[in-house]
């Protein structure tokens, strides 16, 4: 049996799924306990918005961090025939990644004008 990955401190980590695109994110709640499950969120959530959604496949890409922060989901499509980026991800909440922390992916936020 594999062991629940937890922080510095020793807590269970909990993963954030998430939704976004070019202009903003939605996180997704709750946060959930495994990893497993918030990615099964994400997928559920795009079968559900779509009329081919028993016929999609899914895979999750991590990032490159060690151990990984993220996880991108990738979908094919019976009509694509390739696996394509969605706009749905998981992340560690509180970490780097995850889409409510100050400084996200996105890379750190501006200073505030005159500033500095």
């Amino acid at each position: 049996m594999t062991r629940p990955r937890t922080t510095a401190t020793g807590t269970p980590v909990r993963y954030r799924a998430d939704y976004s695109d070019a202009e903003r994110s939605w996180p997704m709640e709750p946060l959930f306990g495994d990893l497993a499950t918030a990615q099964r969120r994400c997928e559920e959530e795009l079968r559900a918005a779509r009329d081919d959604g028993p016929a999609l496949e899914f895979r999750w890409e991590a990032d490159r961090g060690f151990p990984p922060e993220s996880w991108r989901m990738e979908v094919c499509t019976p009509r694509l025939g390739q696996f394509v980026s969605t706009g749905y991800w998981v992340a560690i909440a509180g970490s780097s990644m995850d889409s409510t922390a100050p400084a996200s992916h996105c890379g750190p936020r501006p200073a505030p004008e005159g500033a500095g």
